[in-house]
């Protein structure tokens, strides 16, 4: 029975863009809007399209394509060959027309509404494939002579047609961490930005587009040495568009964008991990300066410095990670471990492990 309520509840909502008139795609999500009136599929249909939609789910459109194509030719030859419901009484001693009126098969209704169901499901297999052939990354660029950084949206396309994107209304989630380089505390701050339905991204065929979200506020608080920001985005749906033909667009797959931002007394000029292994090996540094050559570090090389301390402390006693933890907590952009100094060393050890075994260490 539970199979059977979620079957119709995915009827209800891929009809929502099929079942009308006109435009493909009206003004709400055809994958996220309920219909109107859900058309209830004949029981004769309903393993065929909890096939469909289970293909969907796992994300195997190639396999959904030949489903909803068997499923089509299928609903098609009976729409051709079973009789209505008012040809089934007009004719009750027909030879389909005993099985079609007690329910046993499914009227010529059945067939025509299973077919725009098809119809629905199909529109969310073209969308979710134009979704899929596009990069999405947010890119954190300053302001020129202004203490501001431009959150762009951008999108590179693998393909051959251009797209139009509206991907519904969103939020720009910034979380800012900031650093203090006496104890190694940090500090964080979380804000979120709401973004209007009107976002409009035009994608060239195999080219790449980008789209301005908003502004954000350069900010290091002061008493730290650095402030880094994470920015992420998250729309709630929309629609995707080729040529005339528009299709549900959702579950967008955002890169976030990340920057760090130093104090003025900060060197602005960036570092690899060899600075800062430098300083770990040698012993006894002051934090102070073990925390100025982390923060140097773009976070694009966050996981390669990861790969080098691990490989530098594994054949150090516990006590050496003890000054490197505030350093690991920037790294690895988590407080899970807060300033144990165990639990760090074998977290680092064991991420160590299971980047040798899968061959993604960073050379040094």
């Amino acid at each position: 029975m539970a199979a059977a309520s979620r079957l119709l509840l995915v009827a209800a909502v891929v009809c929502a863009g099929a079942c009308g008139g006109g435009s493909r795609v009206g003004s709400s999500t055809p994958e996220s809007a309920a219909a109107p009136a859900a058309i209830v599929s004949h029981p004769a249909y309903r393993a065929a399209f909890e096939a469909l939609r289970t293909t969907l789910d796992d994300g195997d459109l190639e396999a959904a394509r030949a489903t909803s194509r068997r499923l089509r030719a299928r609903l098609e030859r009976e729409r051709a060959t079973l009789p209505s419901m008012e040809e089934a009484r007009k004719n009750a001693g027909g030879p389909l027309s005993y099985q079609v009126l007690s329910g046993e098969l499914p009227a010529k209704e059945s067939a025509m509404g299973a077919l725009r169901m098809v119809d629905g499901f199909d529109m969310v297999i073209e969308g979710r494939a134009r979704v899929r052939a596009l990069d999405f990354a947010v890119v954190l660029s300053r302001v020129a002579g202004a203490e501001q950084v431009r959150v762009v949206l951008r999108a590179r396309s693998a393909w051959p047609a251009p797209l139009e994107l509206r991907p519904g209304a969103g939020t720009v989630e910034v979380l800012r961490t900031s650093l203090e380089p006496r104890a190694g505390d940090e500090r964080r701050d979380s804000a979120r930005i709401a973004l209007p339905e009107a976002t409009v991204l035009h994608v060239p065929a195999n080219a790449e587009a980008d789209i301005e979200l908003c502004r954000l506020a350069i900010e290091v608080p002061l008493g730290a040495i650095a402030t880094r920001m994470r920015v992420d985005t998250v729309f709630l749906g929309g629609t995707i568009r080729e040529g005339d033909e528009r299709y549900p667009a959702r579950d967008f797959e955002v890169r976030p964008g990340r920057r760090t931002d130093l104090a003025g007394k900060i060197p602005a000029v960036a570092l690899g991990p060899g600075p800062l292994i430098d300083l770990v090996e040698r012993g006894r540094a002051p934090l102070a300066a073990i925390l100025e050559r982390t923060v140097r570090i773009p976070p694009a090389r966050f996981p390669e410095t990861l790969d080098r301390l691990g490989e530098s402390l594994e054949i150090r006693p516990l006590e050496a990670i003890r000054p490197v933890v505030p350093s690991l907590r920037w790294l690895a952009e988590t407080e899970s471990f807060g300033r144990d100094e165990k639990a760090w060393r074998e977290w680092l050890l064991r991420r160590l492990e299971e980047r040798r075994l899968a061959g993604a260490l960073v050379p040094g």
